[in-house]
């Protein structure tokens, strides 16, 4: 990512992918992070760590083990609608970090690279957004029509993704009512089953991509799908463009095209984009 990418809408909007709101504050000298850095709330220590290859692809399978860990903790919380949002938007956070850390394999070069890493590490918003970045590869989502028939395709009904968390853990004053409410007020099945949809295909999506780096060949294989995020980034690439890139890249070595073979095996609808299947309506 450049210096000014963060993974929020506007940077999604022009990688091609779907767009959502602007409401993620890319990184820059005055933003919050760049505050709470000069402040010292992020340990000094961490600021400018340079991480190894193997550091970053061991980080990636924490990050994902524990999104599909919150994933299964939220199917049982259903019954309480807003624990189950805010568990599934902490586990696309962690899909977001095992993208980010995925990208910086080949990305990050110098001690700025890694600050910039740093505070996005920390910027919820950045994090869950950086999630849907995983749709270049594979950009099948799940799209459910209400029966009240509003479409849910994984982006937040609120104004900030980070919210979902805040309003279902806590207690909040509603200035418009002069009361405080309890989470279970304030979110709808609905809203728990968008985030839900979306954590299962994100993650589900880091899995493969972390078992197809696994199967062989690890080292050439992070190195380049590392390279071929930054490349995507870097083009601002469309996600339709995405399965030509592949084949190309399929050419270079005998290497090269089992790993492209691989994620064609995986995410058949990079090659195959907009078949869609009815799931019919949520309840």
């Amino acid at each position: 990512m450049d210096a000014r990418s963060c993974g929020c809408g506007r940077c999604r909007g022009a990688a091609g992918l779907r767009s959502v709101p602007e409401v993620c504050i890319a990184v820059g000298d005055s933003d919050p992070i760049a505050v709470k850095h000069q402040l010292g709330v992020m340990a000094k220590t961490r600021k400018s760590i340079a991480l190894s290859p193997e550091a970053c692809f061991q980080g990636y399978w924490c990050c994902v083990d524990n999104a599909i860990n919150l994933l299964k903790v939220s199917q049982k919380a259903l019954d309480s609608p807003a624990v189950a949002l805010a568990l599934c938007q902490i586990g696309q956070e962690e899909v977001g970090k095992s993208y980010m850390l995925l990208s910086a394999v080949a990305g990050r070069k110098t001690a700025q690279h890694w600050e910039l890493f740093w505070r996005r590490w920390t910027h919820h918003d950045s994090k869950a957004y950086g999630a849907f970045f995983f749709e270049w590869f594979n950009p099948l989502h799940v799209e459910v029509t209400t029966p009240a028939g509003k479409v849910l395709d994984g982006y937040p009904t609120r104004s900030r993704i980070s919210s979902e968390k805040t309003i279902g853990f806590y207690v909040d004053y509603d200035p418009g009512t002069g009361l405080f409410t309890q989470p279970r007020q304030s979110v709808e099945f609905s809203e728990a089953l968008n985030r839900s949809g979306a954590l299962v295909t994100l993650a589900n999506t880091a899995l493969q991509m972390g078992q197809i780096i696994r199967a062989e060949e690890t080292a050439f294989r992070l190195q380049t799908i590392s390279e071929v995020i930054c490349d995507f980034q870097a083009r601002r690439t469309w996600q339709q463009d995405v399965a030509a890139y592949l084949d190309a890249l399929a050419l270079r070595s005998g290497a090269h095209g089992r790993l492209v073979a691989a994620m064609r095996s995986k995410f058949p609808s990079c090659w195959a984009p907009g078949e869609d299947t009815d799931l019919g309506q949520s309840p």
